[in-house]
């Protein structure tokens, strides 16, 4: 087993990791090995959009569903900064990360919690879903610091 961990991690910085840890994430919904306690009204929310085009009020409403589950901080900031109503699609931005402060040793974090968020999205609505990240700026301190993902949704 020892060998196998070994020529496992050696290998890790030939292949894509981030998309490694984004493919962990959303496996991990997918097998159940992590489940998030969202409220009814939260996954009654969910269910309800599984066979209606999504509006910008439905894709503004996902900021709310980020925070019902502490992925990226309880006091980060989420503002959607695209909208996309035809091609059901978002632009988040996120601020006030810890997992941006001074460097970006925790980049992988965010793929993993990422493919969490596709996952669950997905799982939720029974449709495609591609969550992807567009840009991180690592600043000196969290405030100036910022990730964004977007979210495109298959439509109906």
């Amino acid at each position: 087993m020892k060998k196998v961990l070994k020529v496992y991690l050696k290998s890790l910085p030939e292949i894509n990791a981030q998309e490694v840890a984004k493919v962990m994430g959303k496996d991990a919904i997918k097998n159940k090995d992590i489940v998030f306690p969202f409220s009814k009204s939260t996954r009654k929310q969910l269910r309800s959009l599984k066979d209606k085009k999504l509006s910008k009020l439905h894709l503004e409403g996902f900021q709310q569903f980020y925070t019902a589950y502490d992925i990226f901080q309880p006091d980060v900031n989420i503002e959607i900064t695209e909208f996309d109503e035809e091609n059901q699609s978002a632009l988040y931005r996120f601020t006030n990360s810890i997992f941006l402060e001074d460097n970006d040793d925790y980049v992988y974090h965010i793929f993993f919690m990422v493919g969490i968020t596709e996952g669950i999205i997905e799982e939720a609505l029974e449709r495609g879903v591609q969550v992807s990240i567009e840009k991180i700026h690592v600043a000196k301190d969290k405030k100036n610091s910022f990730f964004e993902i977007k979210i495109e949704i298959e439509p109906i």
